[in-house]
């Protein structure tokens, strides 16, 4: 191979090398040489926010619950009695209503009839008998002071002849007593205005006495049983509730829209649900308002009610929309240099529209009422004013 061609081929490979080496140098001088390059910071812009002033307004707080409709008193209708049922009023099925004092059944009487003659019967001749025994104690009183035998024996006047009369026409009427009451009570009758929850018995069926008839609940009033959380019973005005009640209207869950009842929460049971920790607070109402014109029962024992509570009178709080509140308890203030600050409030209440706060706020105070994120304390921000609320 001619010694021109292997220079050729040497020359062609070395030519990219120097190109780059050349490339190299020139940057370096080019960066060695440029001016320094002045280093600006960022802009930061004011971030726009919804604001709103803090008002004092006066506030009358309500607390929600629900419960069961319960009667106050209900009590298993028993006979004092034996006998069979000879006729049963038609008011006597589940749900039927009765005034107090009202025939609900009746016993077969005649047997016990013929025990009030038969006690009659002994209360005469009892009579007859201290009659006789009050003559012959007279007779022999008179008999001895003619004789003048001195002190006369009790046994000589016949005394004991005459109190054991005196006590046979005693019992004698205690028995007619016992007879006619046993009589009178063969007459059911209801004990109180009353419902039948549930009958036992009808027509023909022979009863013991002590066995059960009916269980019957009172009309008159009712109770229900409203369970609260300790945040919810804060709200209540315990010494009210002794001493005159708190009003409370009732609804039904599943009746007609706008059927309110009125009552009044009266007491607080002395222990907490040990399954909910929650305090039962017990309203009452009369249950004649349960009534309608036709005398029907409009709610049912047993059935659930909605209920609004009539909390405590505050005169100076801050309502806050919901938005306001971040990290569970505190909101964002804009302070005189237009930058939020984080401040921890006392809350004494919150729903899905709005906080109501009882500490930490003052009056003309702006807070924030827009979204926010954490690590925001101490950002300018500008007011855009409180949003339009969407109609």
């Amino acid at each position: 191979m001619p010694a021109k061609s292997v220079k050729e081929r040497i020359s062609r490979a070395l030519l990219p090398v120097a190109v780059l080496a050349a490339g190299v140098c020139a940057g370096a001088v080019v960066y060695t040489t440029k001016p320094p390059v002045e280093e600006e910071p960022p802009e930061i812009k004011p971030r726009a926010v919804n604001t709103m002033a803090v008002e004092v307004r006066a506030v009358s707080m309500t607390v929600a619950s629900q419960g069961a409709m319960e009667a106050r008193q209900a009590v298993n209708l028993v006979p004092q009695v034996s006998g069979a049922i000879t006729w049963v009023s038609d008011k006597f099925v589940n749900g039927g209503m009765f005034a107090e004092g009202e025939h609900i059944l009746q016993i077969d009487p005649r047997d016990y009839e013929l025990a009030v003659v038969s006690a009659e019967a002994r209360v005469a001749d009892a009579a007859q008998q201290l009659e006789t025994v009050r003559a012959q104690a007279e007779q022999a009183a008179a008999e001895w002071k003619q004789l003048d035998r001195g002190t006369p024996t009790a046994l000589a006047l016949r005394k004991p002849q005459l109190a054991g009369a005196e006590a046979a026409l005693k019992s004698a009427e205690a028995e007619l007593v016992k007879a006619r009451l046993q009589l009178e009570r063969t007459h059911i009758s209801a004990p109180f205005n009353g419902i039948i929850i549930a009958k036992q018995v009808d027509r023909g069926q022979f009863v013991t006495s002590g066995s059960q008839l009916a269980e019957i609940a009172s009309a008159d009033e009712m109770e229900i049983r409203l369970s609260l959380p300790e945040r919810e019973v804060v709200k209540l005005d315990q010494q009210k509730m002794r001493d005159q009640g708190l009003k409370v209207r009732l609804a039904s869950l599943t009746g007609e829209s706008g059927q309110i009842w009125e009552g009044l929460v009266v007491r607080a049971e002395g222990r907490i649900d040990p399954k909910t920790r929650n305090t039962v607070v017990v309203a009452q109402l009369n249950g004649r308002q349960l009534l309608a014109q036709d005398g029907v029962s409009r709610l049912t024992i047993g059935q659930f009610v909605r209920a609004e509570i009539a909390g405590k009178d505050f005169d100076s709080m801050y309502e806050l929309p919901r938005v306001a509140l971040h990290n569970g308890d505190s909101v964002y203030v804009v302070d005189p240099e237009n930058r939020l600050r984080e401040r921890k409030v006392t809350l004494l209440d919150i729903n899905d529209e709005n906080i109501l706060v009882a500490e930490g706020l003052d009056a003309g105070e702006v807070v924030t009422v827009s979204p926010m994120t954490s690590g925001v304390d101490g950002i300018e921000v500008v007011s855009l004013g409180k949003p339009e609320t969407e109609s």
